[in-house]
Parts: structure tokens; C-alpha cells; sequence
């Protein structure tokens, strides 16, 4: 018996080894053809995954290690964000998630109604093609080195507000469901997401004097390890009281992250030279499996589904093109790097989409085609994501106000662009780079080239 168990245990390995060759060749074949990895290894989970060949074993424990990845990323977007920038920038993205989150639903609904669908559907609908991923975001944002840029930061803020907003729509399209629910059902969520962002940020505000003594304590060689022992730690708390309230986990870690931004140099260095090899595949199976095994490949192509699907994946895109404005005055230059950022859908759209149709809210169809409005962008964004952000530095050089900063070690919040606004945390200085850090940082999609810094 055990013998056959683990035959069956070897078996499996060798599936997961070629699954996940399998995505390394998706990944490279994209970079081939100057495109982000991201699109092959969502193609290629998406064919071999559950819902379709069914050809990978152990599918939910790779979901699981994805998810692992995705907040490992979050976490890394709040360490290359400061305090003030948070309280300086965080309207701004507070502003352009809402607009990414009402244009999106209120164009589902006047389609979907226009189609022959009732409120409710086309509200869950709505809901569904709305969300931003933060973990497709934060990716991207690394691949072009403006993870710490101010207008890198917006957009971080922008997606974390977003996940929580649709977090709160998921809890609100969960109650449209039960007809006893109450008003405090349904304006819950909303009160505990806040209580959880006020509480979190008051208990961040704290990290630095409560760390930093206790770190002065530990012998030089021993800081960076005891430095990344509390971040984790800090981020799993956080993240179990996110659980808590009943708003998104990712929130957890990218809190923790600007808390122990304000610790020091030593924090983002060791976290980019300890955590970056985990972060290499779990960010890939971020894509691959947690986000490629949700796509139901067999329902979309019913052509029932592919008419709206279409549809709605155009208004996907171009609601979340609209919430750009949230740069003005300095539309024409960051509005479109704005807008298709914002367009990275993910994990929460699909699990909308998924629970309104476990619900009874949508049917099949419908549900069919909110995944074509899920899936559209999603794989739009890393096309369309290096080129727009191009096209921006090289106007900001044609126009003289591109500054090339010196090149700094990992985050760098010390921003020195004129077009910048000019957040100063003071990660300039961290220790030298281990000798071919600067190769591993390639293999990540993290080349160290001058950062293109951005107003927000």
C-alpha cells in the first residue's frame, strides 16, 4: 500500500516538474516577442489546469502557493511605500479606485440590462469586471522598475483601495442573495474594512519605535534576519485580522509593508535578497494556477457567451481607461499609464463571477461571459503595459523634465525628478550588493535600470 502511494507521489512530481516547465516556456516564449511573461503563464494554466485538460495534479495546493506569492509581492509594493507618502498620495488613489470600481459597473448594467438581464444580474455582473488585482499590478510595476516611483505608489494605493472596495462588493453581492439580510448585513462590511485600515495604520505608526530598539539590541550580522523575522511576522498578523474583519488579506500585507518601510535601509535590502528567490515562481504560480485554473475555458466558448463576453471585456478595459482622469492636472502624460495599470484583473474577479453564480444570481451564460470581462483585461494589461509606460518616459525626456536618479540599492524612496513629489524616505544608502545580484535581479524581471520617476 505504501508502495503504491508512493509510486502515485512520484507521478505527481514528475506532472507538477512539467507543468511548471510548461510555464517558464510560456513565460519565455512572451519575452520573445517583447511581451510580459504574465500573459504565457495564464495561457498555459489556463489549457493544462482543472478546467480543461485537467492534466495538473495537486491543483489547489498550487493556488495556494500562487496566493503565498501574491501577498510576498503586496508586501514588497508597501515596503517601496513610506508614511507620508501614504497620507499625501492616498486620496489620489482613493479616488481613482472608486472611479475604476462605479464606471466599470455602471456600463455592466446598462448592457447586460440592454441584453435582457435583470438588475441584479447585471450588478453582480458589473461587480465581477470591475476589481483591479494588486498582484498583477505590483508585477508590473516591478518589471519597469516604478514600484517606488510616485506615480508607481498611486497606483499601488489605488489597487489596494480597489481590492477592498471589491471585497466589500463581494460581501454586499453575498447578502443581494439572502432575503432576510439586514441593512446592517449589508453595511457591515464597509464599517469593518475601516475600523481594520484605522487601526492597522495607527498600529504601523508604532513599528519603527517599537523595532528599531529591539533591533540595536541584536548583533550587526543578526539585524537583517531578525528585521525580516518581524516584517513576516507583523504581515501574518495583519493579515489574520484582515481575515477578521472580513476584508481582502492582501490589504495585511501591503499595511505591514509601509510600517516596516519606516524601519530602516536594511529592511527592503534583505527582503529583495532573501524573499526575491521564493517570490520568483510563487509570483509565477500567482498567474499560472491561481488565476489560470479559475478561467472556465468550456463555458466561455459557448457562443451564447462570447457576444456579451466581448462586450463586457470592452468595458472593462475602457472603464478602467476613464479612472486615469484621477491624475489631472497631468492627464495627457500619467493618465494612460493610470488607466492601463488599473486594467490587471485577478483573483477577484473570477471569485465574484464564481459566488454569483453559486448564488443563483447569474446563470451560466451570464457568468460565462463576466469571466470573458475578467479575462480580456487581464491578459491586455502586460501587453499593453511596458509600451504605454514607455511612450511616457520618453515624452517626459523630449519635454527635459526626465532626470536620470543615481542608481540606488533595491527600493529607492528618495525621488529626485522635478516631475516627481519628491517623497524623501531616505533608502538610498542600503549595504553593497552581493556579487551577482544584479544577474538574479534580471531572472526576476527586475532590471536595476534608472528609475522613470512620475507625478502623481
Amino acid at each position: 500500500m505504501a508502495d503504491c502511494e508512493s509510486t502515485a507521489l512520484e507521478h505527481a512530481l514528475v506532472y507538477v516538474s512539467l507543468y511548471l516547465f510548461a510555464v517558464r516556456i510560456g513565460g519565455m516564449l512572451c519575452e520573445r516577442f517583447k511581451m510580459s511573461p504574465i500573459v504565457g503563464e495564464i495561457v498555459v494554466g489556463a489549457v493544462l489546469g482543472p478546467t480543461l485538460l485537467n492534466w495538473v495534479p495537486y491543483s489547489s495546493g498550487l493556488m495556494l502557493v500562487g496566493i503565498l506569492g501574491v501577498q510576498l509581492a503586496v508586501i514588497d509594493a508597501g515596503l517601496a511605500t513610506d508614511m507620508a507618502a501614504l497620507k499625501s498620495l492616498g486620496p489620489r488613489g482613493l479616488f481613482i479606485a472608486v472611479l475604476g470600481i462605479i464606471l466599470p459597473i455602471t456600463l455592466a448594467v446598462v448592457v447586460v440590462m440592454a441584453w435582457g438581464g435583470k438588475f441584479l444580474e447585471a450588478f453582480a455582473i458589473g461587480a465581477a469586471i470591475a476589481p483591479t488585482s494588486l498582484g498583477v499590478v505590483a508585477k508590473l510595476l516591478k518589471e519597469k522598475n516604478e514600484l517606488s516611483t510616485p506615480l508607481g505608489q498611486v497606483i499601488s494605493m489605488a489597487a489596494v483601495f480597489d481590492d477592498v472596495l471589491s471585497l466589500i462588493l463581494l460581501s454586499f453581492i453575498q447578502q443581494l442573495a439572502n432575503s432576510k439580510a439586514t441593512t446592517w448585513d449589508l453595511a457591515s462590511p464597509i464599517v469593518f474594512a475601516f475600523i481594520f485600515i484605522a487601526g492597522a495604520l495607527v498600529a504601523s505608526g508604532m513599528v519603527p519605535k517599537a523595532v528599531i530598539p529591539m533591533m540595536n539590541k541584536v548583533t550587526s550580522s543578526k539585524q537583517g534576519s531578525f528585521a525580516l523575522f518581524s516584517l513576516l511576522a507583523f504581515a501574518l498578523f495583519l493579515t489574520f485580522l484582515a481575515n477578521l474583519a472580513k476584508t481582502s488579506f492582501l490589504l495585511g500585507g501591503y499595511l505591514a509593508g509601509i510600517a516596516f518601510a519606516s524601519v530602516g535601509d536594511i529592511v527592503p535590502d534583505v527582503y529583495e535578497k532573501q524573499v526575491k528567490r521564493i517570490m520568483l515562481w510563487t509570483a509565477r504560480l500567482f498567474f499560472a494556477a491561481t488565476i489560470g485554473f479559475a478561467i472556465p475555458v468550456r463555458e466561455m466558448f459557448k457562443g451564447s457567451a462570447i457576444g456579451l463576453g466581448l462586450i463586457l471585456g470592452a468595458i472593462a478595459v475602457f472603464g478602467k481607461f476613464l479612472c486615469g482622469v484621477g491624475t489631472y492636472p497631468k492627464l495627457i502624460q500619467d493618465g494612460p499609464a493610470v488607466g492601463v495599470a488599473m486594467l490587471g484583473r485577478g483573483e477577484f474577479g473570477f471569485l465574484i463571477a464564481k459566488e454569483a453564480f453559486n448564488l443563483g444570481l447569474v446563470n451560466e451564460t451570464q457568468y460565462a461571459s463576466a469571466v470573458w470581462g475578467v479575462v480580456i483585461p487581464t491578459l491586455l494589461t502586460p501587453i499593453l503595459f511596458g509600451p504605454v509606460f514607455d511612450w511616457r518616459r520618453s515624452r517626459m525626456e523630449a519635454k527635459g523634465i526626465y532626470k536620470e536618479p543615481s542608481h540606488q540599492n533595491g527600493h529607492t524612496n528618495g525621488h529626485t525628478n522635478d516631475d516627481s513629489n519628491g517623497h524623501a524616505n531616505g533608502h538610498a544608502n542600503g549595504a553593497p550588493k552581493e556579487k551577482g545580484t544584479d544577474e538574479e535581479l534580471k531572472s526576476l524581471h527586475v532590471q536595476e535600470s534608472p528609475h522613470v520617476e512620475a507625478s502623481s
